[in-house]
């Protein structure tokens, strides 16, 4: 036949001369075995280890015994694949009732390493339905298998790729969904992007010291791969590298590896723990997200950032461990991780991003480091379980909606370095009880403890300039507020805060804001009386001779004029009331305030 020619499929060789190299049920290489493999004695084409094989085939291969086919290419594979006879009279073939068998010494590569999408379908084994195993042992220069080349081959149950492969291309093998085992050989470098994706029967897979490059969800949707083996020579694991593949249990990973790329076990929903290798740096977005049944996972020394969604959706997660090299989590981080019960953060992080640990249901404590300066929006919220937290002194602001729904929670510690409350921070905090706002604040956002039905008491701070829309909207248990005089009111504060309206009216104001603001002066009027009381008892105590000379010494200490402070005005004030008695003037005032 010449080398131009386009060959007639029925001149082919259909010899049973092919050298058989592996058991049909359980994989063995023949060179394994301490005896030769032995063929069906009905269509002498499949070939076992024992009886035993044989039995545990014959279940499968029955339907097809008498009606197996093989085809054997020994010379100018690279003509007859490119012509494109063979792929059409295996598109005629019943499904899964050949067996091909290319044993040329010459051919280079199977299919087109750039083989564009749009080009797809010239790809020389696009679903042949027909095609039940496939040997390219024999091409002993073949080094790559191209784009596409055997996608959509939904029969084909083993491929025995030769020592000489260095490449497999993209989607080579996608949607092989009968493919139960494959065996990489040592000399492969890469595999591209979805290589063997959705090959939903394929079990196991061990892949080779030489591999260097795995592709994007290379083996994503593999539903039925139980485990895998990732060698050393590997130093990252590409998007979606095993995403969806919902049996794998087990996975090791090299101490060489820096970088698990994006979702890179994503849904792998039966996986039960991880050890992460020191060596990663970077864990990707997604990259164990909705895994399942996931419980612990320990993270490396190494590790410095958790990108965001890592562990989102693991909801049987019950620890981590975090190393002192983190400096940042990622928002949705550790979203919806249901069964998480406790938080221990690192002394290193500065930045905890937005919805981390949103909706952990079950979490009871958190620590949160000094080093810690921003919260991100609704980093704990719906965080139902939580009960106390205290924040560290770094922090500066508590972004919108931060423990939103924390309906368990009762106190809070806030630290002298914050000066904003964001929208929502506390919103629908059920439980809270009470809450000391630091002197450093200036900001309560909208509805920052809006319809926290169990506040019943709050003090405001000086340094308050802005009360927001709805900051204490609903909140039906609150009875005492001290409020600044300085603080501007936005609309709706004390909405529906009917304990504190009721006492408003007892006092004869018609709303809060009035009620509040007198109250508040009357407050400060006896903060200032104390500790005018303290300082007076303090000079009396000083001061010598008898108890008349002592009260007369102290009296000296105080200013005399009239410039209209209270404490002039309180000395004033004595001197008349008194009649020349600075004692009992002082005293009588002071009660009045007491």
């Amino acid at each position: 036949m010449g080398s131009t020619a386009t060959p007639n499929v029925s001149s082919l060789s259909l010899s049973s001369e092919t050298q058989y190299r592996c058991c049909w049920y359980c994989s063995r290489g023949e060179e394994a075995l301490p005896t030769k493999l032995q063929k069906c004695g009905r269509c002498g084409l499949a070939v076992y280890c024992n009886r035993e094989c044989q039995r545990g085939d014959w279940k499968l291969h029955k339907a097809k015994c008498k009606r197996l086919t093989e085809i054997v290419v020994d010379t100018d594979a690279k003509n007859r694949l490119r012509s494109g006879a063979l792929k059409r009279r295996l598109l005629t073939l019943s499904q899964g009732t050949i067996i091909l068998t290319i044993r040329d010494p010459d051919i280079t590569t199977i299919g087109d390493m750039n083989l564009t999408e749009e080009r797809v379908h010239e790809a020389p084994f696009l679903d042949c339905k027909s095609l039940l195993r496939v040997d390219l042992k024999g091409c002993t220069k073949l080094a790559s298998v191209g784009n596409g080349a055997f996608a959509a081959c939904s029969s084909l149950t083993s491929v025995v790729l030769p020592d000489s492969l260095t490449q497999v291309g993209e989607n080579a093998f996608q949607d092989c969904t009968s493919l139960t085992s494959v065996v990489l050989p040592d000399s492969l470098t890469q595999l591209g992007n979805f290589a063997f994706g959705r090959c939903t029967s394929l079990t196991s897979v061990v892949l080779p010291d030489s591999l260097t490059q795995l592709g994007v969800a290379a083996f994503g949707k593999c539903t039925s791969l139980t485990s895998v083996v990732i060698p050393d020579s590997l130093t990252q694991l590409g998007d979606g590298a095993f995403e969806d593949c919902t049996s794998l249990t087990s996975v090791v990973l090299p101490e060489s590896l820096t970088q698990l790329g994006k979702a890179a076990f994503q849904y792998c929903s039966s996986l039960t723990s991880m050890v992460l290798p020191d060596s990663l740096t970077q864990l990707g977005e997604r990259a164990f997200g909705c895994c399942t049944s996931l419980t612990s996972v320990v993270l490396p020394d190494s590790l410095t950032q958790i990108c965001k969604a890592a562990f989102g959706g693991c909801t049987s997660l019950t620890s981590v461990v975090f190393q002192d090299s983190l400096t940042e989590i990622g928002k949705w981080a550790f979203q919806e991780c249901t069964s998480l019960t406790s938080v221990v953060l690192p002394d290193s992080l500065t930045q905890l991003g937005k919805a981390a640990f949103l909706g952990c249901t079950s979490l009871t404590s958190v620590v949160l480091p000094d080093s810690l300066t921003q919260l991100d929006r609704n980093a704990f919220q719906e965080c139902t379980s939580l009960t106390s937290v205290v924040l560290p002194d770094s922090l500066t602001q508590l972004s919108d909606a931060v423990f939103f729904e924390c309906s368990s929670l009762t106190s809070v510690v806030l630290p002298d370095s914050l000066t904003h409350i964001r929208d929502s921070a506390f919103q629908d905090c059920t439980s809270l009880t009470s809450v000391v706002l630091p002197d450093s604040l200036t900001q309560l956002g909208d509805r920052a403890f809006g319809w926290c039905i169990s506040l019943t008491s709050v003090v405001l701070p000086d340094s308050l300039t802005q009360l927001s829309e709805g900051v204490f909207c609903n909140c039906t248990s609150l009875t005492y507020v001290v409020m600044p005089d300085s603080a501007e009111l936005g609309d709706d504060v004390f909405m529906d805060c009917n304990a504190l309206v009721d006492k408003a009216a007892l006092a004869g104001f018609n709303s809060v804001e009035p009620y509040l603001r007198d109250r508040y002066i009357s407050i400060t009027l006896r903060k200032l009386v104390l500790r005018l009381l303290r300082k007076y008892n303090q000079a009396v105590n000083n001061a010598y001779g008898t108890e008349a000379e002592k009260h007369v010494s102290a009296l000296a200490q105080f200013p005399a004029d009239d410039s209209g402070s209270l404490e002039v005005g309180l000395f004033l004030q004595k001197m008349i009331v008194s009649g020349g008695d600075g004692v009992k003037g002082l005293v009588g005032y002071i009660l009045k305030f007491v």
